[in-house]
């Protein structure tokens, strides 16, 4: 039997990256195929610490640099899977692992869950000069066919796209609103000013003007926008009747925000947005989608088909996108169906693991 070697990084803390990499990892799907085993090449503890730099983080890469050399020499993997960083700290700390790596001539396959690769590239030739070298002769996965881009003018041997997986579960079905109720926006992710959290709520100031029909929950944990500045911003937007901020939630109080809601809003403008996985989350749940043209976003939501999609940081747009969607409540039916379909047909669990088989297989062929 063949086998990987899987360096990347798992929860905590927890992303859409390290989900995928667990996921992956875990799967009984790929242990049928190949023997496999895993080096944790995390060393943030938060998120607010990925791709920073930190004295405190060297002793542990020293460490992961001895796991991933003896297991070389031990396990002696056909395959070496890496979650590499696009940019930060953490990408020049992958050179050195690849550098390391490439000594015992393993496949080596970069897994990129986010972007940056080009953007980096613009403002530091060092940084264009070691990802020229490292992609030469690698395997390489995107999460979307828009994001082949960041990588423009890498040349490496193969390369594919495998959308994110998100596990399936059972559904409640959605019942169909009277007309009666309140129609329920929902915001889920974290509250980082580039995921559009403050861009929603001045939409929403602009829409509360001609709409008195909605209420709309701001879940997430806080990140560079605290609990006390959302709900103070939100009061000064004269919306604290209308607008609740409750912080994260978890597993089942999650699971109830998402059932009850009818449109999701996901505003990012974040910088490395690829594939946010809240935006499956909601297809999961059979949710309309407004979101943006930020990284995968396109490649996940069709425009006027499965969701909505506007310019980020227009304010005007994204509050049309919400009246619109507000006034015609059997687009938002059919949005929200033809969401869910998608979900089942491309965005399992399921399919992420056939997926990434399959590309390991192409890769390193099983012996007959």
């Amino acid at each position: 039997m063949k086998r990987i070697l899987f360096l990347a990084q798992v929860p905590p803390p927890v992303h859409g990256a390290s989900i995928a990499n667990k996921i992956l990892i875990s799967s009984d799907l790929i242990a049928e195929h190949f023997e496999s085993r895993h080096i944790d090449i995390g060393a943030a503890g938060k998120i607010e610490d990925i791709g920073k730099f930190s004295v405190a983080k060297l002793p542990g890469v020293a460490r992961t640099l001895v796991s991933i050399v003896r297991n070389l020499f031990v396990f002696r993997p056909h395959i070496v899977y890496l979650s590499l960083a696009p940019s930060g700290f953490a990408f020049y700390r992958d050179v050195v692992f690849v550098q390391i790596i490439r000594l015992f001539g393993p496949e080596l396959v970069f897994h990129l869950h986010g972007k940056g690769l080009r953007r980096s590239g613009e403002n530091s030739r060092l940084f264009r000069r070691l990802s020229k070298s490292i992609f030469k002769n690698c395997h390489v996965i995107f999460l979307s066919e828009g994001l082949r881009s960041d990588a423009a003018g890498l040349s490496y041997k193969s390369s594919f796209v495998v959308n994110y997986g998100f596990p399936e579960g059972p559904v409640a079905p959605r019942v169909a609103s009277d007309g009666q109720k309140k129609i329920e926006i929902l915001y889920l992710s974290n509250y980082v000013r580039t995921k559009g959290v403050i861009d929603l709520v001045d939409a929403l100031e602009l829409v509360s003007r001609t709409h008195n029909h909605f209420g709309v929950t701001l879940a997430g944990k806080p990140f560079d926008i605290s609990l006390e500045f959302l709900e103070n911003y939100v009061r000064e937007k004269g919306l604290a009747d209308r607008v609740r901020v409750c912080g994260p939630k978890y597993d089942g109080d999650k699971v109830e925000l998402l059932e009850k809601a009818d449109i999701f809003v996901l505003p990012t403008y974040y910088e490395n947005e690829a594939f946010p996985l809240s935006i499956l989350e909601a297809m999961k749940f059979g949710l309309p989608v407004i979101s943006t043209y930020e990284g995968g976003i396109p490649d996940m939501i069709a425009e006027g088909v499965d969701g909505r999609l506007f310019p980020s940081r227009d304010i005007t747009a994204l509050a049309r996108q919400i009246e619109y969607l507000l006034d015609h409540p059997e687009e938002r039916r059919s949005l929200g169906e033809a969401a869910r379909r998608k979900f089942l047909e491309r965005f399992t669990v399921s399919t992420f693991e056939r997926n990434m088989l399959q590309v390991f297989q192409h890769i390193c062929p099983q012996e007959p």
